[in-house]
This record gives C-alpha cells, sequence and structure tokens, in this order.
C-alpha cells in the first residue's frame, strides 16, 4: 500500500515521468535486501483550456438566402466573404476561415444549394481556398452512397479574384467550370436550377 511505502523508513522512491496517468515503475530499496520494483500511479491534473474560432483581421463574412416575391423558390445561401486573402501560406488562417464559417451556414441554414460569393475578396493564390470545397462535400454528401448526387456549389468572382481562382480550379487549357459565374444574378438562377436537381435526385 503506497502510505505504507511512504512511511517506510528505509525507502527511497524514484518515479518515472510518463506525462500520462499510467503507472511508473519505482524503486525501493529494503533495509536488509535487494530493491523491489513496485507499481507507482501518477496522477496528473486535467484542465480545459478555452479555445474560440479566430476571424483574421479586416476579413468578413456575410450570410444571406435567395428570395423573389411571389415565387416559391428552394433555399439558396449565398456565403460572402469580404477583405483580402494573403499568399501563399500567409493565408492558410483565411482559408481556414473560409471553410469553417461556409460549414456553419450550412449548418445553420440547411439550403439545398451553395454561392460562394468572392467578389469583395482578393485574391492572387494559395490553395488553403481548396478546403472549403472538401469541407462542404464533406458535411453534405453521403459518403458510402456512391451514386448520390454531390451538393450543388456555385461560385461568384469579380476582377479582384477571378484570373486566380480560376487558374487554381482549372487545368491549363480547359474552359471555365458551368458552376462559376461574374454575376450574381446569373449565378442564381443557375443555383436555384441546381438545388431542385439535388433535392429530386
Amino acid at each position: 500500500m503506497k502510505w505504507a511505502l511512504d512511511n517506510h523508513p528505509n525507502s527511497r522512491i524514484t518515479k518515472q515521468c510518463t506525462g500520462v496517468a499510467v503507472p511508473a515503475k519505482s524503486e525501493i530499496n529494503v533495509a536488509g535486501g535487494n530493491p523491489v520494483i513496485v507499481n507507482v500511479m501518477q496522477q496528473n491534473r486535467m484542465r480545459v483550456r478555452s479555445v474560440e474560432i479566430g476571424r483574421p483581421d479586416e476579413f468578413e463574412c456575410a450570410y444571406g438566402l435567395v428570395e423573389s416575391d411571389g415565387a416559391d423558390l428552394p433555399p439558396v445561401l449565398v456565403t460572402a466573404f469580404r477583405g483580402t486573402y494573403p499568399n501563399g501560406s500567409r493565408g492558410n488562417a483565411h482559408g481556414h476561415f473560409i471553410s469553417n464559417s461556409t460549414v456553419h451556414g450550412l449548418a445553420a441554414f440547411d439550403p439545398w444549394c451553395l454561392i460562394l460569393d468572392f467578389r469583395e475578396m482578393t485574391y492572387e493564390w494559395g490553395n488553403t481556398l481548396l478546403s472549403v470545397f472538401d469541407n462542404v462535400n464533406r458535411f453534405m454528401d453521403e459518403k458510402d452512397d456512391e451514386s448520390e448526387v454531390p451538393f450543388p456549389i456555385v461560385v461568384v468572382t469579380s476582377q479582384k479574384c477571378e484570373t486566380a481562382f480560376l487558374s487554381l480550379v482549372t487545368r491549363s487549357g480547359n474552359s471555365p467550370p458551368d458552376w462559376h459565374f461574374n454575376d450574381l444574378d446569373r449565378a442564381i438562377e443557375y443555383a436555384v436550377k441546381q438545388a431542385r436537381e439535388w433535392i429530386d435526385a
């Protein structure tokens, strides 16, 4: 028993630090005999450190839902970003913020189609921007059903980011994807059609 070992006048306990609460071998010199090995349970105190999802400075996100007077439209979420996306790895935090904010919007508004509005985002290069597509697909699509129609994503850009974005998602010599637009109204028309096809699939 540990209390008896602690009170033994001839005991010397040597603990091996493991960093976790697991048995550690301890050596005890017993008077008149050879050292014996016993197990001593090390207790590490656990605690919770407060954390939060950060937002890059001078970089904003806004949500909107497509509406029309007198028309019954499927729910289409517009997630818009404003600010400068730094080049390369310096933009990693911005890419993750875009991804996290978009998935948050999907969970909150449960749309049938998503429009990523990058018109007010200045972007030149940085691969982390692609993480938004991976995370949306992971969140919205059933991975065990290969026949499932992928959740529709539409992107709107402007001169601030169009060339760089298309170079990121389009192979050299290929035409821009059908889901890319530089006009929001046209993007909405396409998104409404894709939303209906997705829900009926």
